[in-house]
């Protein structure tokens, strides 16, 4: 069987949390924490890209920040 890549096409979740304030709050937590995991997910792909044989792993880490991306834009 061959592997084939698998994609969430929309992801529904709530949090409950005391007021808007702190529902704003969290929003900010969660989009500053998915900037850095896309910033750090771009900066590996470019690391592996250097290396011969790691276009798998540099393809993998790409697909992980376009994810985060658009899960940012959910966010918006």
């Amino acid at each position: 069987m061959t592997p084939t890549p698998h994609r969430v096409r929309r992801l529904r979740w709530q949090v409950r949390v005391g007021s808007t304030a702190r529902a704003f709050e969290v929003r900010r937590e969660l989009r500053a924490r998915l900037e850095w995991c896309r910033d750090v997910c771009l900066e590996c792909a470019e690391a592996f890209d250097e290396c011969p044989g790691a276009e798998a792993a540099a393809q993998n880490c790409r697909d992980c920040a376009r994810s985060c991306s658009d899960f940012i834009a959910t966010l918006r």
